[in-house]
């Protein structure tokens, strides 16, 4: 079967659910070691596209011990209850039992300082039959069984056909005046076989952009970190139903204003069908996060093209009829602002044979705030070169070697820093590097620098001040 890597739960992920280290019935012995308890978490229903389009239904399991080590895991998958509506075919590895049920071998094991550990797993494929009529339904089970650990299983839902959104209408806006208000008039049309029953849109906004209308059947929320907004959001519920082929968009486009610290900001959309489970996750009541209703005027749909009726009953959970989503997309919204970055250095005396921590900075002194969603091209790297003459025998967590598995670059530099990818302004990152003074050479002098890509001399635009982008490590 397929399975993903082990993944701990982040402060911001949704709540776990709820597991037990009961000792069972009665008082167990205290020589008698607590079994950890492996539950599998709520499972997201699925739709099937026509055939020979497959799903995978994707389960995550999860456990609140540090140390697991169940390696005799057998997990058992009864699909009989899709029968009428799927073709069912199980992972290799896994034995058919009869039709529909099979045995899958598996194992949890892990050793991590915090919990849950999370596994993430895949049994089998379903593909509709031909003939199955959209709207009709089944379930699946999952259970599993262990000398080492317990195991708690669930049920999935599945269903023939579903809604679809497709967005469109959204586009890109550069080099806008602090203060100014910008729309995204969104639309979107249901390209997918069944009706929804009302639907729910959702737009993020970055640190330098705020919504300017708070409607009524909306809900608002901010997530803070450390005193700062580090997103906003916003989600809006419909209660109107989107036939098949039906394009609607916003009554009126969704407006942000940019703020006094907005640079290089950004907008997630999406539309999901009414009713759908990733809606409730959303609206999950996470820490530093708290939803409130707008009290301005209710947000309405137009209808752009009218769709077509059916009998087919409405769905809540989404059919991706291809291979790309497009119920969900990004927009960019950039400032004319800047976001001066620059280095720190220091000086220090050792004497041979002694170490030594040389501290260097990288500041950024805003005014804008820079978030990057392109997973590290956009913000500014720091390069630093120790003094001659000295080994390099430690560094802060953010520095590594600039050629990994180089016994010569881990030794004498240079090393590569790197900052969050989402930077305000006054923060001050606090760097360094413990060296080994081999030998002593007067005014031996290291470099510390910005780097802002693969291509020599070329910088971010939102930096125009090259004058802080060096500084010197003065070692004797």
């Amino acid at each position: 079967m397929n399975r993903t890597v082990i993944r701990r739960a982040t402060a911001l992920g949704t709540a776990a659910a709820a597991l037990t280290f009961g000792l069972g019935a009665g008082v167990a012995d205290a020589t008698t070691p607590v079994k950890p308890v492996v539950t599998l978490a709520p499972i997201d229903a699925v739709a099937l596209a026509p055939a020979p389009a497959t799903v995978e239904p994707s389960l995550m399991w999860r456990v609140n011990a540090k140390h697991v080590q169940a390696t005799d895991v057998t997990v058992t998958v009864n699909a009989t209850g899709l029968a009428r509506i799927a073709a069912v075919a199980f992972q290799p590895g896994c034995t058919v039992v009869r039709k529909d049920v099979a045995t899958c071998p598996d194992a949890f094991v892990g050793n991590s300082p915090t919990t849950p550990q999370t596994w993430g797993t895949s049994y089998f494929t379903l593909t509709a039959l031909r003939g199955a009529k959209p709207g009709a339904t089944g379930s699946y089970t999952i259970s599993g069984s262990s000398s080492q650990v317990v195991i708690k299983g669930g049920t999935g839902q599945v269903s023939v056909g579903g809604p679809e959104y497709t967005l469109s209408g959204l586009s890109d806006h550069k080099n806008w005046a602090l203060g100014s208000i910008v729309s995204e008039p969104l639309a979107f049309t249901n390209t997918g076989d069944r009706p929804s029953a009302g639907t729910a849109v959702w737009f993020t906004a970055t640190p330098g952009l705020r919504f300017v209308d708070h409607y009524s059947n909306c809900e608002y929320r901010s997530f803070v970190h450390a005193g700062h907004v580090y997103q906003d959001a916003a989600l809006c519920r419909f209660p109107s139903a989107l036939r098949i082929g039906e394009k609607v968009a916003l009554a009126r486009p969704m407006r942000f204003q940019y703020t006094h610290e907005a640079l290089r900001e950004y907008t997630e959309t999406g539309a999901w069908p009414l009713g759908n489970p990733r809606t409730a996750g959303t609206l999950q009541p996470w820490k530093g996060h708290v939803w409130q209703r707008g009290t301005g005027p209710v947000l309405g749909l137009k209808v752009v093209a009218v769709g077509r009726a059916s009998g087919v009953p409405a769905g809540s959970v989404p059919v991706q009829l291809g291979t790309e989503q497009h119920s969900e997309d990004i927009v960019s919204l950039s400032a004319r602002n800047t976001d001066d970055f620059g280095v720190t250095g220091s000086s220090a005396t050792a004497a041979a044979g002694k170490t030594v921590t040389m501290d260097f900075t990288l500041v950024s002194h805003g005014p804008g705030t820079l978030y990057d969603i392109s997973g590290g091209e956009g913000i500014p790297g720091v390069e630093v070169t120790p003094p001659p003459g000295t080994t390099i025998v430690g560094s802060s967590a953010r520095c590594q070697p600039s050629v990994s598995f180089d016994p010569g670059v881990a030794a004498h530099g240079p090393y590569n820093c790197s900052p969050d990818l989402l930077i305000w302004a006054g923060t001050v990152y606090r760097l360094s590097l413990t060296l080994r003074v081999d030998q002593v050479v007067p005014h031996a002098t290291g470099k510390v620098r910005i780097v802002w890509g693969p291509v020599p001399g070329w910088r971010q635009p939102y930096d125009p001040n090259p004058a802080d982008d060096s500084a010197l490590l003065q070692l004797n």
